[in-house]
């Protein structure tokens, strides 16, 4: 215990102010103010600070009278100590907070405990790399949409760097990414009751259109897994493009996680195959942070198991006759590596980066253009969208919590099955015509002459086309028109639309409508 000397002579400061005194055992200044109570257990908590005793006073020290320049020094530390407390949320401040010092506190006390490290690591780079160097001195209260739009455009174009270089301009999904980062904060902030209203929620979202994923085609996919010589890799491909998996959960397989099942195949047939039990993703990290409740498990060297991202990433995967020939052959041959990895490197566990690598050459290999091994999830989605498999069991194979996100992000469309929409329709159009004789009422002939449905015709040219690939669509529309079922320009934009869709896919032949009378 510390032992101080407190005057009765020495003046009391104002209500408020704090108290000075005197530390004998310390040799010390001390300046102590209330701060905020505790607000878990509502006990009192004090902010101290202290100043040693001029050295050319202290032959004569009075501990009922401070020195004045002992007493501004002791101001000023209190100052300097409580914009530091309220930058950090120790104790509430009336000034609305810098950008930067809300930012620091929102990804350390808000994010950190609730994100995985690389999850964390991806909000940490555009605060520094975009959104401190354009807005981070501003107070929150002062961030307009203008501002926002500035910070956008800084990110976009070229910038110079204080070394006389130029930063080359970054993507529009940067800046994207950048406005969504800002966003989630300021909203919090209001949450927090620093901030009014968010003012990105009155500022335009930039639109960043992703490179879109091209699937692989069956014979594509099927190129790759004939011409790999690699048993490990041909097993590897073969789990990424039948199963979908993603590349950390493929390389997370561990022994324990390859479960026997009984099933039943399609024809009837009874057999036992092996399933997956989908637990881990596998991670590098440097210098990583848990959240609570995340399970993981250190490899060594940096090297992480970490449970999947969702409840739904936690799934068993049924493997199908070949794969599972395949798989009982190569571990009869190999040896499991670290913790009992399927997959390894000599016992090490294999990064994204060598099998990216080792992917890149399978695709050469074939002849295809590179596409990232994230590609086959997204082939894997399109085939059990084309195979008319129900909703729950996609989602469930794919670790999905939602169909949307199988269908919106996944799963490609290809003309053949929107042709398949197109003619049910016509098929429901041709069993449901009109009769002739069925006299309108005299408002619904009004109304026709006024849209003149009974006068306008579809008129194509067909460039190489047969005409008995158009002449189907060609009917449905002006059996759409003659009905009443539809604008004339609402169909003229379903007909584009059909002819987008034929481009896409390289089939179109060059047809043009118009209406006339």
């Amino acid at each position: 215990m510390h032992k101080s000397t407190w005057s009765p002579s020495a003046p009391r400061a104002s209500h408020g102010d704090g108290s000075y005194f005197w530390n004998a055992n310390r040799k010390l200044w001390t300046y102590v103010r209330e701060g905020p109570r505790d607000p878990a257990t509502g006990k009192r908590r004090q902010i101290r600070v202290t100043c040693a005793h001029p050295k050319a006073l202290r032959t004569r020290i009075d501990p009922t009278r401070i020195p004045p320049v002992v007493k501004t020094r002791l101001q000023a530390k209190m100052t300097a100590k409580i914009a530091e407390l309220e930058r950090t949320g120790w104790m509430p401040s009336n000034a609305s907070p810098v950008l930067s010092d809300w930012l620091d506190r929102w990804l350390e006390t808000i994010k950190k405990p609730r994100l995985k490290p690389k999850t964390y690591a991806n909000y940490v780079g555009p605060c520094n790399a975009s959104i401190k160097p354009t807005l981070g001195a501003m107070r929150l209260k002062d961030i307009q949409p203008a501002d926002i739009r500035r910070m956008l455009n800084w990110i976009i174009a070229d910038q110079p760097t204080p070394d006389g270089r130029i930063r080359k301009a970054r993507s529009a999904a940067t800046a994207a990414t950048a406005f969504t980062i800002l966003d989630l904060a300021l909203a919090d902030a209001v949450r927090e009751g620093l901030l009014a209203s968010n003012p990105c929620e009155r500022t335009r979202r930039i639109s960043a259109e992703g490179r879109e994923t091209i699937p692989f085609t069956p014979a594509e996919a099927r190129r790759i897994l004939e011409l790999e010589p690699d048993p490990m890799l041909h097993l590897m491909w073969g789990l990424l493009l039948a199963l979908g998996m993603r590349q950390g959960e493929l390389l997370a397989i561990l022994a324990p996680s390859l479960v026997l099942r009984e099933v039943t195949d399609a024809d009837g047939a009874r057999r036992t195959t092996h399933c997956i039990v989908v637990m881990w993703e596998l991670q590098r990290l440097k210098d990583p942070h848990w959240r609570p409740g995340l399970k993981h498990v250190d490899l060594g060297d940096g090297w992480w198991l970490l449970e999947v991202k969702s409840k739904a990433g936690n799934r068993i995967l049924p493997l199908p006759r070949e794969l599972d020939d395949e798989l009982t052959a190569y571990m009869a041959t190999h040896q499991a590596g670290t913790h009992g990895l399927l997959f390894h490197d000599q016992g090490r566990p294999i990064g994204a980066d060598w099998q990216r690598d080792r992917w890149r050459d399978a695709c050469t290999r074939a002849g295809l253009d590179y596409r990232k091994p994230h590609s086959a999830r997204h082939f894997a989605a399109t085939e059990l969208d084309r195979a008319n498999l129900p909703e729950g069991i996609r989602t469930d194979l794919m670790g999905h919590a939602d169909i949307g996100v199988t269908e919106a992000v996944y799963t490609h469309r290809d003309v053949s099955r929107l042709l398949e929409g197109t003619q049910a329709v016509e098929d429901s159009l041709r069993s449901a015509v009109t009769p002739d004789d069925i006299t309108p009422t005299p408002a619904e002939d009004v109304e026709r002459r006024k849209r003149r449905f009974s006068s306008r015709r579809i008129r194509a040219w067909d460039g190489t086309a047969p005409m008995g690939e158009w002449d189907s669509i060609k009917a449905a529309a002006e059996s759409l028109v003659k009905r009443g079922k539809g604008s004339p320009s609402g169909v003229m934009a379903t007909l584009q639309n059909i002819n987008k869709a034929l481009r896409r896919q390289g089939t179109a032949y060059g047809w043009t409508w118009e209406y006339a009378d």
